[in-house]
Parts: structure tokens; C-alpha cells; sequence
């Protein structure tokens, strides 16, 4: 049976992943802003695609900062 890695060990494996994680969604988000210019060529198009991103963001943080009461 293995058991977890624990204190700092266990504590940089998931830094680590949050890091890989956020960089992934950032690239995505970018990326997703760069094919939606160049499908319509329209700015507004960017501008509906950022604000998805961050109003996605905004109500992710309150779902987690919730639950930080309990």
C-alpha cells in the first residue's frame, strides 16, 4: 500500500500541478481570443470572449471563497 507524500513533498507535487494547470487555462483563453479574431476579424468578438473569461473566473472564485466559511 503507498502512502502520500507528505510536508513539503506533498505540498510542492500539488504547487506544481496549479502552476501546469494555470498555464494550461491561460494559453487556452489566448489561444481561444486569437481563433475568435481571426474567425469573425470583428473586435467586439474579443471583447465577448474576455469578458466570458473573466466573468467565468469572478464567479469560480466566489464558488471557492463560499466554502472557505465551513
Amino acid at each position: 500500500m503507498r502512502t502520500r507524500p507528505g510536508g513539503m513533498l506533498g505540498f510542492s507535487v500539488v504547487w506544481v500541478g496549479q502552476v501546469v494547470s494555470l498555464l494550461g487555462t491561460g494559453m487556452t483563453q489566448f489561444a481561444l481570443t486569437i481563433w475568435a479574431w481571426q474567425v469573425t476579424g470583428e473586435a467586439t468578438a474579443l471583447a465577448n470572449r474576455s469578458l466570458t473569461g473573466l466573468l467565468a473566473l469572478y464567479f469560480a472564485l466566489n464558488l471557492v471563497l463560499s466554502f472557505r466559511g465551513t
